[in-house]
């Protein structure tokens, strides 16, 4: 007689065949714990019918022994157990406690009995989805701040769930922000670039770990005139110790930019991958690489590799003229507005002009893992190098802080443990642009929310947690104005750890 085990082992064989998203498999009767199926829907080769309808949670048992000396570990454990479900609304199930009052489960240590349970709880969550926030509360928010443009995408499971802009991309024209509103894109243009670099890696192009001596034909210091003069760095070898990994998790040891250095001049401020300071002069070195290094036009590579990937026809690395027609200007935290900059030549650190349903097509393929391998994807938004201070600026003086959530520089991005499980996020700033791109890998869940107004920043921490729920995100390392609550200064943490 099959069982139930049976159907969906075959289940599984079949979607590995298929393992085409045009299919959408069902189970009529088939009920299975949620941890046993996360795999195949994350990857997509499984896909949840009825959604709304879903099936009744079993009710979850806890046993252990009615014990006098019963373990200090045990009873901790079970409180947690129930204070979980009488707060989480997702669960949906009923916690029975029982005490068996005589010994535990024979032949089951109480020890495994207990790991079984926690994986059990682990699975029987269902995987949230993303939301859409009501027009009235995006425009009461936008009004709290005077915030003049803003545009908001969701995507759920790998998937644009909604495209929206609000207010204006010219006030002083009474020009609307519509979704193919050219914006400027800012420092998201890191985080396309490196997934960019991974598809070279991938060809086999690109050695994450090679030094600049075995990428540049010539010594990096040698490049002495504009746009690459790296001729500063001629007195210290430690620019011989860059590698494209350095440079994509922000450990350079460079500024952000020569030009906040007192002379202007490039240098070392540590050894390369000790730490994390945020340097946009490192996307300028990967630039080279790409140029210089492997003979390929930045321009040319990310129009083909990613924007014409991900059909973002009003997406570009340098001005184009037919983008004046419907472009965004910008709005400082004063008020005032400043033009749109017309960049002239691509920019790995930061010249993308965009739209927000582009960027919406991006980060949903992105997510998904489009264009790139398993490994590569894996490790685009792994956790590469601890970020040990308070907030993200200044780069290279912020005090130091341990964050709970295990931050840490990805490739192009920054990773963070979320209470979901890994998640990843990159911002954009200048004086008069405020993006953000925070993703959650499970359920593939992110939010896109760009802004031609900086201070749409200050209202970012609640759209994402409308759309995506309590997070984990660390707002007060990204925006050094957000009154951090989930961290510990150094001076903060006790001399001794208690035993």
């Amino acid at each position: 007689m099959t069982t139930q085990m049976d159907r969906f082992q075959e289940m599984r064989i079949f979607t590995r065949i298929v393992e085409r998203r045009s299919f959408t498999l069902a189970a009529e009767d088939l009920q299975m714990p949620r941890y046993r199926i996360d795999e195949e829907l994350c990857r997509g080769r499984l896909e949840v019918v009825l959604p709304t309808m879903p099936p009744p949670a079993p009710p979850v048992s806890v046993l252990y022994p009615q014990s006098r000396q019963l373990s200090p570990r045990v009873r901790v454990f079970v409180e947690w157990i129930k204070e979980v479900f009488a707060q989480s609304f997702r669960l949906r199930a009923a916690l029975l406690v029982y005490r068996e009052r005589t010994k535990t489960i024979p032949g089951a240590p109480m020890k495994t009995a207990l790991c079984v349970l926690a994986c059990l709880l682990c699975g029987c969550a269902a995987t949230p989805s993303a939301s859409v926030v009501p027009d009235d509360e995006v425009r009461r928010l936008m009004a709290r701040e005077n915030v003049q443009g803003l545009a908001l995408a969701v995507i759920d499971r790998g998937q644009v769930m909604s495209v929206k802009t609000y207010g204006k991309r010219n006030v002083e024209r009474d020009l609307p922000l519509m979704p193919q509103t050219v914006m400027y894109g800012a420092s998201l243009t890191k985080a396309a670039f490196a997934y960019m670099l991974l598809q070279l890696v991938d060809e086999g192009k690109l050695d994450l770990d090679a030094p600049l001596t075995a990428l540049l034909p010539q010594a990096l210091p040698a490049y002495d005139r504009q746009p690459w003069d790296f001729s500063d760095l001629a007195e210290d070898e430690r620019w011989r110790a860059l590698t494209p990994r350095i440079l994509l998790t922000h450990s350079s040891g460079l500024a952000n930019f020569r030009w906040v250095e007192p002379d202007r001049k490039l240098r070392f401020h540590f050894d390369p991958g000790t730490r994390y300071a945020y340097s946009g002069e490192g996307f300028y070195i990967l630039q080279l690489v790409v140029e210089r290094g492997l003979g390929l036009d930045t321009g040319r590579e990310m129009q083909r590799r990613v924007f014409d990937r991900f059909g973002m026809r009003n997406t570009s690395m340098a001005w184009r003229p037919d983008f004046a027609a419907n472009l965004a200007d910008g709005y400082t935290l004063d008020g005032r507005m400043e033009p749109h900059d017309e960049r002239s030549r691509p920019s790995a650190a930061g010249s993308m002009d965009t739209t927000i349903e582009d960027q919406a097509r991006l980060w949903a393929g992105v997510v998904r893992g489009e264009g790139l391998s398993t490994a590569s994807r894996a490790m685009m938004v792994k956790a590469w190098l601890p970020i040990g201070s308070a907030s993200q600026f200044p780069t290279l003086t912020a005090a130091p802080a341990i964050w709970p959530q295990s931050l840490a520089a990805g490739l192009g991005v920054v990773a963070f443990v979320d209470r979901s499980g890994p998640a990843w996020f990159k911002g954009g700033h200048n004086d008069s642009t405020g993006n953000m791109v925070l993703c959650l890998e499970r359920g593939q869940r992110c939010v896109v929310m760009l802004a031609n107004d900086v201070r749409a920043e200050r209202i970012y921490p609640e759209l994402a947690r409308r759309v995506l729920g309590e997070t984990d995100m660390p707002w007060g390392w990204e925006y050094g104005w957000f009154k951090p609550s989930g961290f510990q200064s150094a001076a903060q943490l006790p001399t001794q750890l208690p035993k």
